[in-house]
């Protein structure tokens, strides 16, 4: 504020002298308790909901979520109402309660093939469930106490679980059969890990250390504890795709790898100051993200182990998970919201409101174009996930429209491959509407087109996957646009009217 300001400032407030109130212009005196009172930073607005399908068939607290691998529609949650249910996004009618358990789902996994779902309880029972219709198939019995964590091997249907009990089981789940247990943590087992190739496994404790196995023979290959690994207990472990590497977070604060074959610690990342609750790699980079209670997500560069971004949340980080290939990364708080952040720039650029109470768990669709919360508050969420610029977005069902009619199109010649050939059918006034793949990096090398189809008057959509854009067009390869082309005497003609109509309901 200049001098010039200050004094007509200063004047003005002359102007209306002192105002004063006595007893009598007192209506009514209020209490006010100050953890009543908002943040002063606090812009959040608590009455938005960002979710595009809500689950409720929970009566208690949601502690795990798991998404189909195959199905990209198919939801399994588990919570404190020993309860599991297999559910549909989008599909508000059907639900299958899973039955059996005598206290709280603590983990739920489906099978890389889709077809089995294992649920885990604290009542020390593993249950296997035909994931497609949700009928029970067996019970695995072993541990004393509560189930942890749950893990399918990645070829087939054997089943790992760790237990409160200090000890590990591995079952054959299409016969229900009992075929190993690893006993030698000294506390409880708090996470655990079929290697990729599946031939080793990895498990950690709450007594602060990894454990390495064989998982034929039973053998502790390796046991990593003491000085310099953690000093207290673990709490999340990732396991990198070559199996060569494992990541472990824990109360300590610390986040450490581990090469598996040698099972010496190769690094030590330091840089969280509360504890890491959760860890996940990048698929296709040498990074990592880590979650912790210091309200911090850090995106880290293995290759030179330091923190390449620090993502700041209100309240503490409790889940995180990569959205695919792609560069960005999801999170999930102790203040219920979801967020998705930029790992080059660190950025958040969008934050998903909708749940009253902490997220417990969160997991991405088999398309990636929707994340799924489970929380505190005995909800299951749903968002879309994909970039924000990617508008506007086909749902589940669109998309299958949209990409149905592109292989049609492409069967009878009216369709052209590619950004470049787009491009030219909207220049020549020949393109009836053009579909672009929303996961493409840099999605910035497309919107071009949203701006020359407005300016040409044709209507332009987003679908999720430039994988399942391409098998549309008929090449195995990815395909990042599209555009369906002109043709009079066009058998598609009515189906391509209709499906335009439908792309123009998105953008009202």
């Amino acid at each position: 504020m200049n001098s010039s300001t200050r004094q007509l400032y200063d004047e003005e407030e002359d102007d209306q002298g002192e105002v004063f109130l006595d007893e009598s212009d007192i209506i009514d005196e209020v209490d006010v308790d100050e953890e009543d009172l908002p943040d002063a930073d606090d812009d959040d607005d608590d009455d938005t909901d960002d979710s595009m399908h809500i689950f409720t068939g929970h009566t208690g607290e949601l502690y795990t979520v798991s998404c189909s691998p195959t199905d990209p529609l198919l939801v399994a949650t588990g919570g404190g109402d020993d309860k599991g249910f297999l559910w549909k996004i989008g599909v508000g009618d059907w639900a299958s309660e899973l039955k059996g358990h005598k206290d709280s789902v603590s983990s739920l996994a489906f099978s890389s093939d889709g077809q089995l779902l294992a649920s885990g309880g604290l009542d020390g029972l593993v249950q296997i469930w035909d994931a497609s219709s949700g009928n029970h198939k067996c019970v695995l019995e072993g541990p004393d106490e509560g189930i942890e964590w749950v893990r399918w091997h990645p070829k087939g249907h054997l089943v790992l679980a760790g237990s409160e009990d200090k000890s590990v089981w591995m079952w054959n789940a299409d016969r229900g059969a009992y075929l190993n247990s690893f006993t030698g943590h000294e506390a409880s087992v708090t996470c655990g890990e079929f290697t990729p190739d599946g031939k080793i496994i990895c498990t950690g404790s709450d007594d602060a250390s990894l454990r390495i196995w064989n998982p034929k023979s039973g053998e502790n290959i390796h046991v990593v504890r003491g000085h310099p690994y953690h000093t207290d207990g673990l709490t999340c472990m990732a396991l990198s795709s070559d199996s060569t590497l494992a990541i472990t977070g824990s109360k300590d604060n610390s986040v450490h790898i581990v090469n598996i074959t040698s099972g010496r610690v190769v690094s030590s990342l330091a840089s969280h100051s509360d504890s890491v609750e959760c860890v996940e790699l990048a698929p296709s980079s040498p990074w990592a993200a880590t979650g912790g209670l210091d309200q911090k997500l850090i995106i880290w560069d293995l290759q030179h182990s330091l923190p390449r971004a620090t993502c700041e949340h209100k309240d503490g980080v409790t889940c995180v998970a990569w959205l695919g290939a792609s560069r960005y990364v999801a999170t999930g708080c102790v203040d219920g919201k979801v967020r998705l952040w930029d790992s080059l720039s660190g950025d958040c650029i969008r934050t998903f409101s909708g749940h009253a109470d902490a997220i417990q768990s969160l997991s991405i669709s088999a398309s990636q174009d929707y994340l799924v919360s489970g929380s505190s508050d005995g909800t299951a969420r749903t968002v879309e996930a994909v970039n924000p610029k990617a508008y506007p977005l086909a749902d589940a069902q669109l998309s299958i429209t949209i990409l149905d009619l592109v292989q049609q199109a492409a069967n009878y010649k009216q369709l052209k491959k590619g950004a470049n050939e787009a491009t030219k059918t909207l220049n020549r006034g020949i393109s009836e509407f053009v579909v672009m793949a929303a996961d493409t990096e840099p999605l910035e090398i497309l919107l071009h087109l949203p701006l020359l189809a407005e300016d040409k008057n044709v209507p332009y959509v987003f679908v999720s996957s430039k994988q399942a854009l391409g098998r549309a067009c008929g090449v195995t390869r990815p395909v990042i646009a599209c555009s369906v082309t002109t043709n009079e005497g066009s058998q598609l003609k009515t189906q391509i009217q209709q499906l335009k109509d439908a792309i123009e309901k998105l953008l009202i």
